[in-house]
């Protein structure tokens, strides 16, 4: 009994001193030792990193796993450019065919009128030799283009042409040797179309060379110059040789 009460007596003295009990103490030891803060928030930040870099380390890889699937192999690349190759091949071979078609278009073009043009001007050329063959000498001045006529006059040119036909006598044959087609020539002012014949005509007296310059005024073909010298094989007596720049519209 004594030792109850003396316990008695302590606790209420302790109360009345104000120290408080141990399990008191323990308690706000706990809530306020800042060791013990520091410690869990360090733990937690510990923590925190360590997601943090697992999420970053995931994600690099992630990306580079995609990056090397974007990535084409050699042989896909080698296909690529064979391809643009071949695209680039038809493209020329397209456009060659193209230049081709047009250049063989236009060839063709200027063959045929090439063509019409020394049917028309041969035609026209023989029938004004007719005229000369005939002695119809005035006939075939009138006929003749401008440019024959501004070069000689037509007294001289009846004037040479009897006195060349009386040495070489009739005409016995004539064939067409050579034609040239020119877009225009010197001889021919006015930048007019012009066709260059030769014939190689057998006379009486001899053979000769018979070159005929003819040009198209308008639609008509028209002998701008001609003349007659004696075949390269054939002496022909007394057969005119006119000088080449003077005497291209004479007989």
């Amino acid at each position: 009994m004594p030792c109850l009460v003396r316990s008695t007596c302590l606790v209420v003295l302790a109360l009345l001193t104000g120290v408080a009990p141990l399990y008191a103490q323990e308690a706000d030891t706990t809530a306020t030792d800042p060791a013990a803060t520091d410690t869990t928030a360090a733990e937690t930040t510990t923590a925190d990193t360590t997601v943090t870099d697992t999420t970053v380390t995931d994600t690099t890889r992630t990306d580079t796993i995609t990056t090397e699937a974007a990535r084409p192999d050699t042989a896909t690349i080698n296909s690529a450019a064979a391809r643009r190759r071949a695209q680039r091949r038809t493209k020329a071979d397209s456009l060659a065919d193209v230049v081709s078609r047009r250049v063989t278009a236009r060839r063709d073009s200027l063959i045929e009128r090439q063509k019409a043009a020394t049917a028309g001007a041969r035609s026209a050329a023989e029938d004004w030799l007719a005229l000369t063959d005939a002695g119809r000498f005035d006939e075939s001045w009138r006929a003749a283009d401008s440019t024959l006529q501004a070069r000689i006059s037509r007294e001289l040119w009846i004037d040479q042409g009897r006195r060349v036909r009386s040495r070489l006598d009739t005409v016995r044959s004539r064939l067409l040797a050579r034609t040239q087609y020119r877009d225009s020539t010197a001889l021919v002012p006015g930048n007019q179309p012009v066709v260059l014949l030769q014939y190689a005509t057998t006379f009486d007296r001899g053979r000769t060379l018979e070159a005929v310059v003819t040009t198209k005024r308008d639609t008509t073909w028209k002998v701008a110059s001609y003349r007659v010298v004696a075949a390269p094989d054939t002496a022909v007596a007394n057969t005119v040789a006119a000088d080449t720049t003077a005497a291209d519209t004479e007989q």
